[in-house]
């Protein structure tokens, strides 16, 4: 497998041919695709994995960045399968990740680190097509929160904060730490629908 640990830049029509990437704890996914494009390879891996090492788990990304208008189709062609991120999403503005176009993921996001967000972030509208977060949510202006009725878990133990420039819905949140306790600090009004 190839190791990354620097910056893996996917621009419009790339594609990852062969064995996905083992990502190190330096690394950056880059989505630089000024458009639609479908997650493949790059970010492959089923779930939470391993990073740093040689032996690290293929296709599962240290840190995500999506910018100059990228519109990443989350599910791909596998939208029963979870996806992960071991640690920050970063979606810039005029960019987006989607959780429901083409066929709507039935499998949650985790993200072990933080989310900036001064883009678009839409999650699934199928059953179990949660956020699951265990850092930060940031909402910066520009951003565009559509949860589609589904769950936020926040699984950290400790504190995590909620930040947006504007009202935030929330359709679910759930404080869900393997053991301990878990306090969601709300830095903006947040609407539970």
């Amino acid at each position: 497998n190839t190791i990354v640990k620097g910056q893996l830049v996917m621009n419009n029509g790339g594609e990852i041919v062969g064995n996905a990437p083992v990502y190190s704890n330096t690394s950056q996914l880059i989505y630089n695709t000024s458009g639609l494009f479908e997650r493949g390879k790059e970010w492959s891996s089923i779930g939470v994995g391993t990073t740093y090492t040689t032996s690290g788990t293929p296709g599962y990304p240290y840190d995500v960045i999506l910018q100059n208008n990228s519109n990443i189709v989350l599910s791909g062609s596998l939208p029963n399968e979870p996806r992960a991120i071991a640690n920050n999403l970063t979606i810039n503005n005029g960019s987006a990740l989607d959780m429901a176009s083409n066929t709507a993921m039935t499998q949650p996001l985790t993200i072990i680190g933080n989310l900036e967000s001064a883009g678009n972030l839409i999650l699934s509208t199928a059953d179990n097509g949660d956020l699951i977060t265990y850092g930060n949510l940031n909402f910066t202006n520009g951003f565009n929160f559509n949860a589609n009725g589904k769950k936020i878990y926040f699984n950290k133990i400790g504190t995590q904060k909620i930040t947006a420039p504007s009202d935030l819905t929330i359709p679910y949140l759930h404080q869900n730490p393997a053991t301990g306790q878990n306090t969601v600090e709300l830095n903006t009004n947040i609407l539970a629908t």
